[in-house]
């Protein structure tokens, strides 16, 4: 079961038989009954999620877990390790853009404790360090694809709430292909799960 805002475009074939989507937003509620689910996994949230609404929304996936299941959270920090200049500015823009809608982004390693704080069990927390760019092969590369897709999708808030010129904002991007090469950043992944107790 897969759930969002909007059904990512995939090909048929990447697609399994038993495999359904469901359009919904998590902060409004998920349609699906109590106890619903033995796997509940979330991901990259982090930059859609208000700071206050994290408690009531992990109830949530607690809610539609079965007693014995497991909720698992997958999350990335902003900023990059080994960062240059433009890399950081990229990531101070999109701090300072989601503190508008009232985001922290700096909860992102405290997920083991939101998931305690819920109510989980046999709760672990473990992070992961992704390069970025072509130097780290073929998992930087798709690294680097990812972060300008989302570049690309953030562009037109970015530049509207900061007062960014969009030449400005491509010309930082080409500045952060440069520096991934020459610097060897990396990014900060967190993967937190734990289990609601029988």
């Amino acid at each position: 079961m897969g759930c969002d805002l909007v059904e990512q475009t995939t090909e048929k074939s990447f697609k399994q038989p038993n495999y359904r989507f469901v359009e919904a937003d998590v902060l409004k509620g998920l349609p699906f009954r109590d106890r619903s689910f033995d796997f509940v996994h979330q991901r990259l949230l982090f930059l859609a999620i208000p700071a206050h609404a994290w408690p009531s929304e992990l109830l949530e996936l607690v809610r539609v877990a079965r007693p014995g299941g497991w909720i698992e959270l997958v999350e990335s920090e902003i900023q990059a390790r080994n960062a240059g200049p433009a890399t950081q500015r990229m990531g101070q823009w999109i701090i300072e853009v989601s503190k508008r809608r009232g985001i922290d982004s700096s909860q992102v390693p405290h997920l083991g404790t939101y998931l305690k704080n819920a109510g989980l069990q046999n709760v672990v927390t473990r992070s992961v360090t992704v390069p970025m760019g072509q130097w780290g092969g073929r998992v930087g590369s798709m690294m680097a694809a990812n972060i300008n897709s989302a570049y690309q999708a953030m562009k037109p808030l970015i530049t509207s709430q900061l007062g960014i010129s969009p030449e400005a904002y491509e010309k930082n991007i080409l500045l952060q292909h440069q520096e991934w090469e020459e610097r060897h950043p990396a990014s900060v992944f967190y993967a937190a799960y734990g289990q609601r107790p029988h």
